[in-house]
């Protein structure tokens, strides 16, 4: 950083006359105004190309007075009109250290030129981050844990598994391991349901399907801002926290393509197991306008375990991922001008399974033990798949009427296909044989201000409102009993459509307001409300088990506070603590659907399940080390889980964790370091007649969690990476349901199994090749024969007792120009 003064000219005769004159005519203006001088210059990256958007704050000492600027386009910046004395300067951008010194000093009239040259951070320990506060906020003022996925990390695990659930597992702390399914039931984060958003649109539906991970192909993603915890920022559903998925957009200038081809195959069978990846995207702009256009495609092959037997289509009952055909189509157009951005944006993401097998449902009636297997002979007009259109519009204004202000618009089409299912046996169901998708329509407005209220105290208040409406329904097709009988149960032969769940109209209204302050230096403190006004408009309608239900409207009126704090220690470690509170409405569809006689929605305990959380961490980042730990408790009143028998279960729950990441580089070629995530938690339930605290499901509470990796830099132009993830035991379920009077150690109930560790390697080669990027990566390098935790909690010897995939290679080279 370097500094120079501007000389001043000696003042002469007449200069001062009219100074002394000045003084007597004006002696009150002469008193109240100070000299003042100016502070102007440039931030710049190590390459000496300007930093744009870096944020600027002067700290006058000892009053504590702060102004504040952002670089421009060429990474000026400049502030006037300031009191002589001595200040704190502190630059902020994103990718980069943060920047401080505290010698200035500004003599009256005095003009300070400042080059400030930052340096690259070697992970993200300081970004700007907008998830966790709706605003734009550095990583290190946010009161809370928060991971953010670059566009490098989020490239680097789809090389090893396209699909955003293994690649979170792996990065994440305090999220539960991936399902290997389309499913993310059983993934739950600090012991509840996350809430998924792309762009800030919600990825949730009002009948929850647990789908929210495959609505988007990670070719198109920029990075990923992950808050861990209770929110209620986002309204509904965030009561374990919020993934904010951020996709790609254009950056303005000359035209940038980026093309990638890859392949990937089963180890065990490279025929039947191969899949293809292709993704193309471009970028540029000119003058105040920039857009960027993508499109990718995935072909996934058949998955088989480390034994070398194939993987069922549909490996848990909740969909599957194998034999699909998947595409994502992105575009968006921006126009910037001074203080305003308008941005377009549009992302249609189709994926479906084609396959000729079917799980064998014959052996559940084998030895306990046997892993589920397949059948050929699947005859089926409509495979599982999923469909997520999304148009969004987005407004900023920098500097309107003194506030910023951020307006959204939004409508998402979403469509989910499930696996068909005989369910004859089941009353409750119709004694049908069906196959159910679930359909939603969503409209939804955001308007946001943050408005300055003291320079002194540097407080604003970031306040809004926004709203959504969202119908949803359950349909069912239904197939010909005597065609399933005669084939075995492989021919689906369509008979008609039904309702499951009839659509329910849901309306949201939520008004907030977040108040930071910054009293002292270093400290910054959060604090805010969140009132929601919800409905859920049901029409009369038969359900499949005949039971009639005359319909009605339910209303939810939550309100919810939060506040935390952040002190920075020194300028590598911070402080935080936070008690915020999440809430999540009542899945009506789930009771609805399959209603007892009499049932009415009057007599539905449809609360809203209401989340506090307490949690403190600290975090550091020093030149060769960054890390954080954070430590949690979270309690409802009103929980919601399902029990041993699929029956939602309302009592009251309380969970505890703690997380850790580490970092490191400690050469210039090495870097190194992992996360590591324990949770436990317990509903107040029943021992016979006597009440207890009885420990959650494992789908809920997810077992320790372990990851760690290793990269080298072995050449300039090749680098290696190994990572690993391990999962823990955990018998706390099972053991509670042996203590019940009448409990059957073979048959523990849904999710109360005993759960059995594992430990998985995968490895990453990367070698540049001419223009672009050669990759070579193996998933499960030593070809683990393991069963993921959601299948281990399926009773075994049942048909979604589903092995792991085994080794898997890939192969792609990606090229930019």
């Amino acid at each position: 950083m370097s500094l120079r003064a501007t000389p001043r000219r000696r003042p002469t005769h007449l200069h001062r006359l009219l100074a002394a004159a000045g003084l007597l005519l004006l002696p009150a203006a002469a008193v109240a105004q100070a000299p003042t001088g100016s502070i102007q210059g440039r931030v710049a990256s190590p390459e000496h190309g300007p930093v744009a958007g870096a944020q600027v704050v002067l700290t006058r000492q000892p009053a504590g007075a702060r102004r504040a600027a952002v670089a421009d386009g060429e990474g000026r910046f400049a502030l006037a009109g300031l009191d002589t004395g001595r200040y704190v300067a502190r630059v902020r951008a994103p990718g980069y250290r943060p920047f401080e010194r505290r010698d200035l000093r500004l003599a009256p009239g005095q003009r300070l030129e400042l080059e400030v040259v930052l340096e690259r951070a070697p992970a993200v320990i300081d970004a700007v981050v907008t998830t966790a506060t709706r605003s734009a906020s550095a990583l290190t003022e946010v009161p809370g844990a928060v991971t953010v996925v670059t566009r490098e990390q989020v490239a680097e695990q789809t090389r090893l598994a396209p699909r955003l659930g293994p690649m979170l597992a792996q990065l994440v702390p305090g999220l539960g391991v991936g399902t290997e399914s389309m499913s993310n039931y059983g993934q739950s984060l600090r012991g509840r349901d996350v809430l998924v958003l792309i762009d800030g649109v919600p990825q949730s539906t009002s009948r929850s399907v647990s789908r929210d991970f495959v609505t988007i192909d990670p070719a198109m993603v920029e990075r990923v801002e992950v808050v861990r915890g209770a929110s209620a920022m986002y309204g509904d559903g965030a009561t374990g926290g919020v993934i904010n998925v951020i996709t790609r957009r254009g950056n303005g200038g000359p035209l940038r393509f980026t093309s990638e081809v890859g392949v990937e195959s089963s180890v065990q069978e490279p025929g039947e197991g191969l899949g293809t990846r292709l993704s193309q995207t471009v970028a540029g702009g000119r003058g105040a306008w920039d857009f960027m256009a993508g499109a990718s495609f995935t072909r996934t092959g058949g998955l088989f375990d480390a034994e070398g037997d194939r993987i069922p289509p549909d490996p848990t009952g909740q969909g599957g991922v194998a034999e699909s055909d998947g595409y994502d189509l992105l575009a968006k157009l921006g126009w910037s001008q001074g203080a305003q951005r308008l941005q377009l944006s549009g992302n249609y993401y189709h994926s479906e399974q084609d396959t000729d097998f079917a799980t064998d449902p014959t052996v559940a009636d084998d030895p306990e033990g046997t892993k589920a297997r397949v059948r050929e002979g699947l005859q089926l007009d409509e495979g599982q798949g999923t469909e997520n259109a999304i148009v969004n519009a987005e407004y900023v204004h920098g500097a309107l009427l003194g506030s910023q202000l951020r307006a959204q618009a939004y409508y998402r089409d979403y469509t989910t296909t499930f696996g068909p299912g005989d369910r004859r046996a089941s009353a409750s169901t119709g004694h049908l044989i069906f196959q159910s998708y679930v359909q939603s329509e969503k409209l939804g407005t955001r308007l946001e201000l943050t408005t300055p209220l003291s320079r002194r105290l540097d407080a604003s208040l970031h306040w809004g409102a926004d709203f959504t409406h969202e119908t949803t329904s359950q349909p069912v097709h239904t197939f010909d009993p005597e065609a399933y009988d005669a084939s075995g149960g492989l021919v689906f032969l369509g008979t008609g459509d039904r309702y499951w769940v009839p659509p329910m109209d849901q309306r949201n209204l939520g008004l907030f307001a977040q108040l930071r302050v910054s009293p002292v230096e270093r400290l910054v403190v959060r604090g805010g409300v969140r009132h929601e006004r919800a409905t859920m408009d049901v029409d009369p309608f038969t359900a499949l088990n005949g039971t009639s239900i005359t319909g009605g409207q339910m209303e939810f009126t939550p309100t919810l506070a939060n506040l935390g704090a952040t002190l920075a220690v020194t300028p590598a470690v911070s402080l935080f603590a936070n008690y915020s509170q999440g809430f999540s409405l009542a899945d009506l569809g789930r009771v609805i659907r399959q209603p007892p006689a009499g049932f009415t929605l009057a007599s539905r305990q449809a609360d809203a399940q209401r989340v506090d959380q307490y949690e403190a961490g600290v975090r550091g980042a020093w030149s060769r080390v960054q890390g954080s730990i954070a430590a949690y408790r979270n309690t409802s009143d009103l929980g919601t889980s399902l029990g041993p028998d699929l029956e939602v279960v309302r009592a009251p729950e309380r969970i505890r964790g703690v997380e850790l990441a580490l970092d490191g580089q400690p050469t210039a070629t090495l870097s190194l370091g992992g996360t590591a995530s324990w949770t436990e938690g317990e509903y107040r339930g029943a021992i016979g007649a006597d009440s207890a605290w009885l420990a959650l499901s494992s789908f809920r509470i997810q077992p320790v969690k372990l990851t760690a990796y290793v990269e080298h830099q072995a050449t300039a132009r090749w680098r290696n990476r190994v990572q690993l993830l391990y999962s823990g035991d955990r018998d706390r379920a099972y053991e509670d349901y042996l203590r019940q009077p009448d409990a059957d150690p073979a048959t523990p109930g849904y999710g109360l199994r005993p759960v059995e560790h594992y430990t998985t390697v995968d490895l990453l080669s990367r070698l540049d090749v001419g223009r672009g990027t050669l990759s070579v990566g193996v998933r499960n390098l030593f070809n683990a024969q393991y069963f993921p935790v959601v299948s281990q909690l399926r009773p075994i010897g049942a048909p979604s007792y589903s092995a792991a995939p085994g080794a898997t290679v890939s192969v792609s080279y990606s090229v930019s120009y």
